[in-house]
């Protein structure tokens, strides 16, 4: 090992890999027992990953190390530029203005597909490997119970983002979808149970499967940016509603994992696409205030900042009636660090936020923090 450290004097070239960043990636994220799927690292958007580890540093000396490369141990130039590239900005003195936003944006319609269709690969593997379909898996809900709400979640979907068929037997639900509030979520569900007679673990895997498969080929020449008419009326996009899919086959695919005693990690990528497609676009939905109306009932004003591990933060306050876009001059009660895919499962209820925060996996703190039980009643997904 003698060598493969050597004083800065003695580095001579600089090498630009970043043809090659999207590979060196891959690689880091295939050595899991050294780097979790969680890591900020894996987390970077891709152009802060090629403009902090894109290059390596090679010594023309000693003789013993001649010709070889070495990763800079410490990419960012200080702390503070880490932390820019933690939180999903490129270091300044970097700053690529080659990646518009209609880029941006059409990366992030592929980057969703194919996160949507391996969730749904993942899920499928599961279903057909249930050894109990009775066990509980969530709540009161069994496994094969559970299996049944995402192919309805599926079907939902795929019909008001691409307008896909119905079955008769299915008709009900969707009908019922276009009107539903939040706090009628849960008697969705139940209308769902009962209008589905399927029970079979693999046979509702099929269904599940084909129901994604349509709803990708429907919208194969999408741009993802096409409004769409959600539950209950709000306002998001064939994006947005293939992100609340891809959410729903992940925490639920946990459920059914977990119960079978399984692992069923939620990587950080696809959680960061539920909150930056559809979360934020829902919640500034016009049809929000009556959507919300049974719950707003319940919660206490609230404002908060969100900063999620490679996303510029976001700030929202509701004033016991209203959910809106925050200014950014003023003080929230509560600012919130997390990592995408730990917060999703807080916000589902799947992990307590002082399990996430004793963890370091989602942070909570400011002028007011004692007001965050508001904003989890608040933000609770049903």
């Amino acid at each position: 090992m003698a060598g493969l450290d050597v004083p800065e004097s003695r580095i001579t070239t600089r090498i630009d890999g970043s043809d090659v960043a999207g590979i060196k990636r891959a690689a880091m994220a295939a050595h899991r027992s050294q780097i979790a799927e969680t890591s900020i690292f894996l987390g970077l958007p891709k152009d802060a990953f090629a403009a902090t580890w894109a290059t390596s540093d090679s010594s023309a000396t000693p003789a013993s190390t001649r010709g070889r490369t070495r990763s800079r141990p410490w990419p960012w130039s200080s702390p503070r530029a880490w932390l820019r590239a933690s939180r999903g900005r490129a270091p300044r003195e970097e700053t690529n203005d080659m990646t518009t936003t209609s880029l941006q944006a059409i990366d992030r319609w592929a980057q969703l597909r194919r996160c949507l269709s391996d969730a749904a690969a993942r899920l499928v593997t599961v279903l057909n490997s249930v050894s109990d379909p009775n066990g509980k898996a969530v709540g009161d809900w069994t496994i094969a119970e559970t299996a049944v709400h995402l192919r309805e979640v599926a079907l939902v979907d795929a019909v008001l983002a691409a307008g896909v068929d119905v079955p008769p037997a299915l008709r009900p639900v969707v009908n019922r979808a276009a009107t539903v509030s939040i706090g009628e979520v849960a008697e969705l569900n139940g209308l769902a149970l009962k209008c589905e007679p399927e029970r079979d673990p693999g046979a509702l895997a099929t269904l599940i499967a084909a129901q994604v498969d349509g709803l990708l080929d429907a919208t194969a020449t999408y741009d993802g940016k096409e409004p769409v008419r959600w539950l209950g009326g709000l306002t998001t996009t064939v994006a947005g509603a293939c992100a609340h899919l891809l959410c729903e086959l992940l925490v639920h695919g946990r459920d059914i994992a977990t119960a079978e005693g399984r692992p069923f990690p939620i990587p950080a990528e696809a959680a960061r696409l539920f909150f930056e497609t559809f979360l934020f676009d829902v919640l500034q939905s016009p049809e929000m205030t009556n959507f919300g109306r049974d719950r707003a009932a319940q919660v206490r004003p609230v404002s908060w900042q969100l900063r999620l591990r490679g996303l510029a933060p976001v700030a929202f306050a509701f004033d016991g009636e209203r959910l809106e876009v925050a200014d950014e001059s003023v003080r929230p009660d509560v600012r919130i660090s997390a990592d995408p895919a730990a917060m999703l499962l807080v916000m589902f209820g799947r992990v307590a936020p002082a399990r996430a925060a004793l963890t370091g996996r989602v942070l909570a703190w400011g002028c007011r923090p004692w007001r965050l039980g508001r904003l989890m009643r608040l933000v609770k997904l049903p």
